[in-house]
């Protein structure tokens, strides 16, 4: 939408209204690129902190595996949620 009132201004030579289009555009730019910059780096601390390792029994001994090998039927030393 705010293309096309630039492209307006541009064709009836409104050339004021078509630089303060050009900077909110431009500005718009800029912040959405630092807010989804801001939003990866938040990302990849949260994929750090994931626990990489469990500890789970499995075959009647305590072991501790990659999380990615979880498998239904391994029992974590604390339940999810006490009853």
């Amino acid at each position: 939408m705010i293309e096309i009132a630039a492209i307006i201004s541009a064709d009836i030579m409104h050339l004021d209204d078509l630089a303060i289009i050009i900077l909110l555009v431009m500005t718009n730019a800029v912040v959405r690129f630092f807010q989804e910059q801001k939003t990866e780096n938040a990302i990849q601390l949260l994929k750090k902190q994931l626990a990489p390792n469990a500890r789970v029994l499995r075959d009647g001994t305590w072991q501790e595996i990659p999380a990615r090998e979880l498998v239904p039927g391994d029992l974590r030393p604390y339940p999810i949620a006490w009853r």
